[in-house]
């Protein structure tokens, strides 16, 4: 479940923003590293599961909060990001975008794919026309199994 209200009551005010940017200092850290030994820019792929998120993240001191958190976010990291795919994004997410769509560039429409479900076999052959199966875990319909710990 979602609750960015109750996780900065418990860590803080913007415990997601700082575990945030502490994540894309790392992921630019790394980059830079694989830049200097495969002489080439790469570029993050976002995957965001959305399941279990609620209206509620579109509302109140939520809102508030994911929309600092996105403005900050996207000043500093941007160019990072090649693409952001939303899966498992409920319907008012969907309608959400919908309605901002005509506001947006082109480019920044490029920037985000938004799912729904990804027991809707349309949705999820989107996710896979986009990411190779073999790189998402199994979960996601792939066959990758996750190094976490760096094990393999």
């Amino acid at each position: 479940m979602w609750d960015i209200e109750g996780l900065n009551q418990q860590f803080g005010e913007n415990a997601m923003l700082r575990h945030e940017v502490e994540k894309m200092e790392w992921v630019f850290w790394y980059f830079q590293e694989c830049c200097k030994r495969e002489d080439r820019v790469p570029y993050l792929v976002v995957l965001l599961d959305l399941e279990g998120a609620s209206s509620k993240l579109l509302q109140g001191e939520t809102r508030n909060a994911v929309m600092d958190m996105a403005k900050s976010l996207g000043a500093f990291y941007l160019d990072a990001v090649e693409v952001t795919i939303v899966i498992n994004a409920p319907w008012v997410f969907r309608a959400a975008r919908a309605m901002m769509a005509p506001l947006l560039t082109e480019r920044q429409k490029a920037k985000v794919r938004m799912l729904g479900s990804l027991e809707d076999s349309a949705n999820l052959a989107a996710l896979h026309a986009t990411i190779a199966p073999e790189l998402l875990p199994v979960a996601l319909g792939g066959s990758a199994a996750p190094d976490v710990f760096g094990d393999q």
